[in-house]
């Protein structure tokens, strides 16, 4: 059939958390919600079939997971990339998150470090900061515009005897780089050589465009089949994320075990009654969505790179260039720049430029104008033209805010802060981090459903007061306070 991409459907309303959670995040609802990796678009309709008829029994107790549901895996990843894996040796897990989470959590020590290559996707960081092993990192080398691989630094970062456990993002996200097979040799050679076990992430395997191949992990050297873990889904393949289903394929039947044995100890080891079905129905009956949708979505880049190299050339597909003002936390300054540094800075037109192709940034002082100035010069200007002149539009938004504030103009961090400039979360985090003992950005993140940058401000807020430590480099901060402590505190406020 014939599907079509350019119908509009309005997310606003179906409990999407992109959309949901924009004025938690962002402090309004007035942003375009980009900060999930899902689409806006309606899966394949074999899938909703599937998940309709299900619906229509009227019964979702527990689900058994039946052998032709990692067959569905086995036959797609075999038709489509030449893998023929062994589905004895295939794990269910909620996600592939939650699986690189456990692994690295199972398969290495507390003294071990894990290697990753940023600028990669966020959550690597934090399931590693959580389990409380170091992080190493080997950072991509930018030459016009194409990223690569630093294998000097690479086979320098595998050789260190602590390094067990090496995550590659294959295809990578977020810069979109298709490994190829030379690429991807050299990498699992290295690792191979050095005992550094390889677990590949390959979510995004089935989103490549432009004629590019994927190539499994598993299947890039003879000796990878006896030596990779790769964590497979095709939730972001088909839209189904909330549904919570992924594979786990081990290279022997120990660690699989091992594995399995974690999640069932929870108690976590059946599909829901919807994510079987339908990931059966993507697997087996979801390719002629996959491949209209492909086709949609390399128009839509070809179309962005095209308009802005013609209307917009400063504006680029890939930024390579980077600039950063004063910000409150490190992790803010690694969003930005890929690294610490603009958390530093002064202030007041105090910045950080890192051009293209320069191995650190440049300091550089720019003009600022403070809002007392930009006052004045406004009543100036109104003082020398009796009639001043406003736009309708951007007077009523102001007028709008401040009667929804009580006739204050509240700004992002305005309406996340109580009266003493810190965030509403900050007395909820500070007694969740003593209780725990232990504090990190991801742990606030998952029991205050707070982004990544919200939680960083407010780890940021905990260490000048007192609660918890500076950074340690990955490792997670240490807990200065006790409960009966943090008590006081409390009530000398």
């Amino acid at each position: 059939m014939k599907y079509n991409f350019d119908e509009p459907v309005d997310r606003s309303k179906n409990r999407s958390a992109k959309y949901d959670e924009r004025v938690k995040n962002f402090g309004t609802d007035d942003v375009i919600p980009l900060w999930i990796a899902d689409m806006d678009f309606k899966t394949a309709q074999p899938i909703i079939d599937a998940c309709k008829k299900k619906a229509e029994e009227g019964i979702w107790g527990y689900t058994s997971r039946p052998d032709s549901y990692f067959k569905a895996y086995a036959d797609w990843q075999l038709r489509r990339n030449g893998w023929a894996l062994d589905t004895n040796l295939c794990s269910w897990c909620l996600g592939v998150v939650p699986a690189l989470a456990a692994i690295i959590k199972l398969f290495t020590k507390k003294e071990e470090k894990v290697l990753i290559q940023p600028p990669v996707y966020p959550e690597f960081f934090e399931i590693t900061e959580n389990t409380g092993r170091e992080l190493v990192q080997n950072n991509f080398l930018e030459h016009d515009g194409v990223w690569e691989v630093d294998f000097e630094d690479f086979e320098k970062q595998v050789k260190d005897p602590a390094v067990k456990l090496f995550i590659l993002c294959n295809p990578h996200n977020p810069l979109g780089r298709v490994w190829s097979q030379d690429e991807l040799s050299k990498m699992l050679t290295l690792c191979f050589e050095n005992d550094v076990q390889v677990v590949s992430d390959e979510i995004h395997s089935d989103l490549i465009f432009h004629g590019k191949k994927h190539i499994p992990a598993a299947i890039v050297v003879p000796e990878a089949a006896d030596k990779v873990i790769t964590c497979i889904s095709v939730t972001k393949t088909f839209n189904l994320a909330g549904l919570q289903a992924s594979t786990t394929v081990f290279p022997n039947l120990e660690m699989k075990k091992k594995f399995d044995g974690y999640w069932g100890g929870m108690d976590i080891h059946r599909n829901n009654a919807f994510s079987s079905v339908a990931m059966e129905a993507a697997l087996n009956e979801g390719e002629e969505w996959l491949e209209q949708l492909l086709a949609y979505i390399s128009g839509n880049l070809d179309y962005i790179c095209d308009y802005f190299e013609k209307k917009i050339p400063l504006i680029k597909a890939n930024m390579p260039s980077r600039i950063a003002f004063s910000v409150t936390s490190g992790t803010d300054s690694r969003t930005i720049l890929d690294m610490n540094g603009a958390e530093k800075l002064l202030g007041k037109g105090d910045m950080l430029f890192h051009p293209q192709g320069a191995p650190k940034p440049i300091r550089v002082q720019g003009a600022f104008v403070s809002d007392k100035e930009v006052s004045d010069v406004v009543e100036f200007i109104k003082e020398q033209n009796e009639t001043a002149s406003y736009n309708e539009e951007i007077v009523q938004k102001v007028d709008s805010m401040q009667a929804s504030s009580g006739g204050t103009t509240v700004s992002i961090s305005d309406a996340d802060a109580q009266d003493d400039g810190r965030d509403a979360y900050f007395d909820e985090a500070a007694q969740i981090i003593v209780d725990k003992e232990k504090a990190s950005i991801g742990m606030l993140q998952r029991y205050l459903k707070v982004g990544f940058n919200r939680a960083a401000r407010i780890m940021d807020q905990l260490e000048e007061a007192g609660i918890v430590g500076p950074e340690e480099g990955t490792k997670p901060r240490k807990v200065l306070m006790t409960s009966e402590e943090l008590q006081a505190v409390k009530e000398d406020l």
